[in-house]
C-alpha cells in the first residue's frame, strides 16, 4: 500500500493519444485519479498504462496540489516547484531529482507527442504523497503526506508537567482503553498521562533523588499512585480497568488498579532456578483471551501471564541467547511484542535485528535479515533495507495496524511497516537522528522505541528526543 515510501521516485506526466503508439495502451475502461478526495479532470486526455505503470498528464495532477510546472525546451527538462519541493525531470532519462536528491525511476521519462511521460506513483511518492490503487474501481487515490507532529515534550530531558512538559528517555506508550494516552517515562521512573490537547500530568510514581549522572534514582515501593516507586518502567497495557507496567529495573510486572500500585509477577515457578526470575521485562501485549504476553529481555524469552496469574515460558530457552527457529527457538534480547487477534505473536528480536513470529508453538523469522560479521566478533549486526529482503537495526516497539505490523526501528531512526505481503516499507523518518516535524518523508526521529495505534493515529515514544510524536495513519 505504501510502496517504496522513502526511496520512491518521481514522475511527471503529460499524455497523448495512445492509439498512435504500439508500445502504449489505453487503460482498459479508463483509470480515474483522485487527489485529496477530488477527481482530476484531464480535459479529455486518457491516462495510459505502460509496464503496469500509470501515465497521466503532469499538469492535471501537480497543479491540483499547488505546484508550478515549467518546461525548458533546450534541455528537455520539466521543473515542478512548490514551497517545499523542487523536482526536475529530463526526458529519456530514468534519473530525476527532488530537492537535489537523486532518484531512479523504473521507467525513463519519455517525450510522446511533445509531452513528458513518467509513472504516477513514482512522482507522487517522491514528494511524500500516499498512492493507493483500487483494482475494483480502477481508481488511483493520492493523498497528502502524513504529517508528523510533536504532541508533548520540549526536546530536552528533565521533568515538568503541563503543556511545556519534559520527559526523560520515554520508552513506552499505551492507552487506558478509553482514549487517554499514557507514557512510561523511563528515566524519570514515572507513568505520565497526556490529554488530547497535549497537557501532561504525572499519573503514578514519585521522583526521589538523582544518580551520579543526574538521572532520577530508580526504586521500589508499592502503594498509592503518588507514593509508588518504579525503576525504569518501559511499557504498559490496560485490561478491564487495570493497568500492567513492565517495571524493568525492578524486574517485575506491576499492577495499577483502584488508585493503587502493587506487584503482579516476579517469577515463573517453572524450574526453581535463577531463570525463573524475571530479568528486565520490557514490553507487554494483551491477547483477546485476556492473557498478557511479555518479553523477558535478558532471559531471552517470551512469557505469558494467564488469567489465573501463572507465568509460563512461551518461546525461547531461559538464559540462553542466539538465533534459531522452530519449537526450540532462541532469541537475543527481545524488546517488543504484539499479539494479533488470530493468536500470532510478533516479537522484536532486538539483538538479532529481526522480527520473529510465534505460531502454534513454533518460531519463524517474519521480517529482517540475520547477519553476522567477523568485524563484530561474529555477533549479529543491524542494517537498513526496505522491500521483501528487509533489514532492521535494533527494532524495539511493535504495534498492529489492521493486518500491518508497525515497527519502531530504533537505531535506524525510522518507523517501518511490514505489510501482509511480507514487504517492509518506511512509514516515516529519514534515517538521520533529529527532531524534525513535518511530512513523513522529511520527519526525523532519534532512537524511537514505543509505538501505539489508537484509532487512525500512531503515537510514537521518540526516546532519544524526549518527545511524544503523533501522525495520522489514514
Amino acid at each position: 500500500m505504501y510502496k517504496k515510501l522513502i526511496h520512491a521516485t518521481l514522475l511527471a506526466l503529460v499524455t497523448l493519444c495512445a492509439t498512435a503508439f504500439s508500445d502504449l495502451a489505453h487503460a482498459d475502461d479508463g483509470v480515474n485519479v483522485v487527489v485529496n478526495g477530488v477527481h482530476v479532470d484531464f480535459d479529455g486526455q486518457t491516462p495510459l498504462l505502460e509496464q503496469n505503470r500509470t501515465l497521466v498528464p503532469l499538469r492535471g495532477v501537480f497543479e491540483t496540489i499547488g505546484f508550478v510546472v515549467g518546461w525548458d525546451e533546450h534541455y528537455s527538462t520539466a521543473t515542478l516547484s512548490s514551497t517545499s519541493f523542487t523536482v526536475t525531470i529530463t526526458a529519456d532519462s530514468d534519473v530525476f531529482y527532488t530537492n537535489g536528491i537523486r532518484h531512479v525511476s523504473e521507467i525513463p521519462a519519455q517525450i510522446i507527442g511533445g509531452r513528458v511521460m513518467l509513472p504516477l506513483r513514482a512522482a507522487m511518492e517522491s514528494i511524500g504523497y500516499d498512492v493507493i490503487w483500487s483494482a475494483i474501481t480502477r481508481t488511483i487515490y493520492i493523498d497528502s503526506p502524513r504529517q508528523v507532529r510533536t504532541l508533548a515534550g520540549m526536546g530536552t530531558h528533565g521533568y515538568n508537567d503541563g503543556r511545556i512538559a519534559q520527559f526523560n528517555l520515554p520508552a513506552g506508550i499505551f492507552s487506558d482503553g478509553e482514549g487517554t494516552i499514557f507514557v512510561a517515562d523511563t528515566y524519570n521512573n514515572l507513568i505520565r498521562r497526556i490529554s488530547p490537547d497535549g497537557n501532561v500530568t504525572t499519573f503514578a510514581g514519585e521522583i526521589q533523588g538523582n544518580d551520579e549522572y543526574g538521572f532520577p534514582l530508580g526504586r521500589y515501593r508499592a502503594g498509592a499512585l503518588s507514593q509508588a516507586l518504579f525503576n525504569r518502567p518501559t511499557a504498559g497495557v490496560a485490561i478491564d480497568g487495570a493497568m500492567f507496567i513492565a517495571d524493568s529495573g525492578n524486574h517485575i510486572i506491576r499492577r495499577i488498579e483502584n488508585n493503587n500500585v502493587s506487584t503482579f509477577a516476579t517469577e515463573t515457578g517453572e524450574s526453581g532456578g535463577d531463570s525463573d526470575m524475571l530479568y528486565l521485562p520490557t514490553a507487554l501485549a494483551v491477547a483477546t483471551c485476556g492473557s498478557i504476553y511479555f518479553t523477558d529481555t535478558l532471559n531471552h524469552v517470551v512469557r505469558r501471564i494467564g488469567t489465573d496469574g501463572n507465568v509460563t515460558t512461551v518461546a525461547g530457552v531461559p538464559g540462553e541467547y542466539g538465533y534459531h527457529n522452530g519449537t526450540d527457538a532462541l532469541f537475543n534480547s527481545p524488546m517488543g511484542i504484539a499479539v494479533a487477534e488470530n493468536g500470532m505473536i510478533f516479537v522484536a528480536d532486538t539483538g538479532n535485528h529481526l522480527i520473529r513470529v510465534i505460531e502454534n508453538g513454533s518460531v519463524r523469522t517474519f521480517a529482517g535479515t540475520f547477519r553476522t560479521s567477523p568485524d563484530f566478533d561474529n555477533e549479529p549486526y543491524g542494517d537498513f533495507a526496505d522491500g521483501f529482503n528487509a533489514a532492521f537495526n535494533l527494532p524495539v516497539g511493535l504495534a498492529l495496524w489492521g493486518n500491518n505490523l508497525i515497527v519502531a526501528d530504533s537505531a535506524n531512526h525510522r518507523i517501518r511497516v511490514i505489510m501482509p505481503t511480507g514487504e517492509t516499507v518506511t512509514l516515516a523518518g529519514t534515517g538521520y537522528p533529529d527532531a524534525t516535524d513535518g511530512a513523513a518523508n522529511v520527519a526525523a526521529f532519534h532512537l524511537p522505541r514505543g509505538v501505539y495505534v489508537l484509532g487512525d493515529l500512531l503515537y510514537i515514544a521518540d526516546t532519544g528526543n524526549n518527545l511524544i510524536r503523533v501522525m495520522p495513519l489514514n
